[in-house]
Parts: C-alpha cells; sequence; structure tokens
C-alpha cells in the first residue's frame, strides 16, 4: 500500500539569535531534508526563503516568522522509513555565520501513524520540537490517493 502525504513547514520562533542586541534583528536561512531510507537520492531538499533571507531576531514580538510552506508532497510506500532535518543559519556580514542546532526527527512503521500536527508543546518533558535556540511547528497531512 502507498500513501501520499505532505509535509507543511508552519513557523519558527527564534530564542537566541546568537547575536548581541546591539546588532537587532538577523538574517536567517532555513535549509530542510524530507528523506526516505537511506537513499541520497530520495532526499527533498527546500532553501527558505527560495531566494534572500528572513529578518527575524530573539526578542518577544520580532522572533517568530510563518512560512507556511510545503517541504514534502508525494507518495510513501509502507515499508518507507521518513526524516525531517531543518538546519537554520543566522547569516552575518563581518562576522562568520551562526549556525543553530539541527532539527531532527523520524517517522517509522505506516505512514498514516505519522499525520498530526508537530510543536514544541504537543509532548510533555524533552520535546523535540524546542531546540536550545529556536522552536519549529510543522505538519503532516494525509491526502487522497489520485
Amino acid at each position: 500500500p502507498v500513501s501520499h502525504l505532505r509535509v507543511i513547514l508552519e513557523k519558527i520562533r527564534v530564542t537566541d539569535d546568537h547575536d548581541p542586541w546591539i546588532k537587532g534583528r538577523g538574517d536567517i536561512t532555513l535549509q530542510s531534508v524530507v528523506g526516505f531510507g537511506t537513499s541520497p537520492d530520495r532526499r527533498h531538499r527546500v532553501r527558505l526563503p527560495a531566494v534572500g533571507e528572513v529578518k527575524i531576531g530573539d526578542r518577544p514580538g520580532h522572533n517568530e516568522y510563518t512560512f507556511d510552506v510545503c517541504l514534502f508532497d508525494g507518495y510513501v510506500a509502507e515499508s518507507d522509513a521518513m526524516s525531517v532535518e531543518l538546519a537554520p543559519t543566522e547569516h552575518d556580514l563581518f562576522d562568520p555565520d551562526d549556525r543553530f542546532v539541527v532539527y531532527r526527527r523520524s517517522f517509522a512503521g505506516p505512514p498514516e501513524t505519522w499525520v498530526g500536527r508537530f510543536g514544541p508543546e504537543d509532548e510533555p518533558g524533552v520535546d523535540p520540537e524546542r531546540m536550545a535556540d529556536w522552536m519549529v511547528w510543522y505538519r503532516i497531512e494525509s491526502l487522497p490517493l489520485a
């Protein structure tokens, strides 16, 4: 059996942009990889934004950015395992770029069990969507087979 899934990045929140407050908001890009199995040919890469950077800081009111962008839309076999990886980078003009903690999560079992919303408040204890310097919200949707 095959499932049609879509992975949607909803938003991110920066809690530490790795810059002193005097520099203001940072310029951030995000690399995403949605992979299946171990084959490099089954990796779906998306750079966000597609061009340029997102202006975002770590002060409340200036530290969230809504993407609502599709990272993957395709068919998944029952035997597949899926991994989601998100790697933000804060770009500096005169300093080395600041790399954030990379988000990684793996999904196994029947693809229909992967469907749901994922965010920093949905699990007790240490939540994987809450990293030391940023947080992520995304969802996995199941679509009808065409």
